[in-house]
């Protein structure tokens, strides 16, 4: 990201990324690698977070970002949103519905012991 954004000097979205990626590290005991949710709600909480974090950064080394209600609604709301529903779609649920589920015939699961 940094190579391809002339604009503003380099390493902004490294920390952007380091610091999202703290600031989440600290919650993960509340999120589950086996529930269908938490990947979109990860993602929808990345997504939000950076992008609080890269405008306040933006803001104290640049020139900033111009704010408007239509970039909130955008930037802080549409998008997370968007890309929830895009990781849930494509990751999550595939993976949810693919699952090996036991049937009641197979027997590798069964702990019973021969005698």
């Amino acid at each position: 990201m940094d190579l391809f954004a002339s604009r503003w000097r380099l390493g902004i979205h490294v920390v952007t990324y380091c610091l999202t990626t703290v600031v989440l590290y600290r919650g993960k005991a509340h999120f589950f690698e086996d529930k269908i949710s938490t990947l979109p709600t990860m993602t929808l909480l990345f997504a939000v977070i950076s992008t609080l974090i890269e405008t306040v950064l933006l803001g104290v080394f640049s020139s900033g970002l111009p704010f408007s209600w239509g970039w909130t609604a955008t930037d802080l709301v549409l998008l997370p949103v968007a890309d929830a529903i895009y990781a849930m779609a494509w990751f999550s649920l595939p993976a949810y519905l693919l699952r090996r589920r036991p049937s009641r015939f197979d027997n590798t699961l069964s702990f019973k012991t021969e005698r």
